[in-house]
């Protein structure tokens, strides 16, 4: 009966393969930790642009659709970008359109991935577009340099139902803009956004 058993799986591999085996699957366990994430994309980063890209162009659409009234109104930035400072309970930099086809209609409060955001309402040639802005220290957004607007480097620009979403962070703020627009036309608008 021990004659007809079948010899165990090792018998079938000699000894130098055996180690030469092992230190193939060491090297390579090596080389996925250390070197390979190094390489690969960065996967929540680009969920947390999908996230924020959904969640803005929803608010737009609502917006859009339901005509939600503003709590604060004027073409004023600077009285606009004041009332919603204090509202949001904390000091923040809103960007605001300087692009001279752009006419600023006013802001409200809302919430943006269940933060409290500032919303600021723009209308460009009958089209609205809405910039908003909340605290966003521990998302992955490209960060945008000190006294620049944004520009497509250090923008994410994602399409979510047929429209543009432009996403960037500055001094741990992240910003969202959107609007139903062509591409280029919504770049040309990014490139004109200042702070107050």
């Amino acid at each position: 009966m021990r004659a007809d058993r079948p010899p165990a799986w090792r018998a079938y591999l000699d000894a130098p393969l055996r180690w030469r085996d092992l230190l193939l699957v060491a090297a390579t366990v090596a080389f996925v930790a250390v070197i390979l994430p190094g390489l690969m994309p960065d996967l929540s980063a680009d969920r947390d642009i999908q996230k924020l890209a959904r969640e803005t162009s929803l608010a737009y659409g609502t917006y859009a659709s339901q005509h939600m009234p503003l709590e604060v109104v004027g073409a004023d930035d600077t009285a606009v970008t004041q009332w919603l400072s204090t509202r949001m309970g904390f000091p923040i930099k809103l960007p605001c359109i300087t692009d001279t086809a752009t006419q600023l209609l006013g802001g409200r409060v809302c919430r943006i991935l269940d933060r409290k955001s500032a919303a600021l309402i723009y209308q460009r040639h009958g089209v609205p577009i809405v910039l908003f802005a909340f605290r966003g220290e521990h998302m992955s957004l490209p960060v945008e340099t000190e006294g620049r607007s944004p520009t497509p480097g250090t923008v994410q620009i994602r399409y979510v139902s047929g429209r543009p979403v432009a996403m960037w962070q500055r001094d741990g703020v992240v910003y969202s803009m959107v609007g139903d627009m062509p591409r280029d036309d919504f770049i040309q608008v990014a490139g004109t956004v200042s702070y107050r």
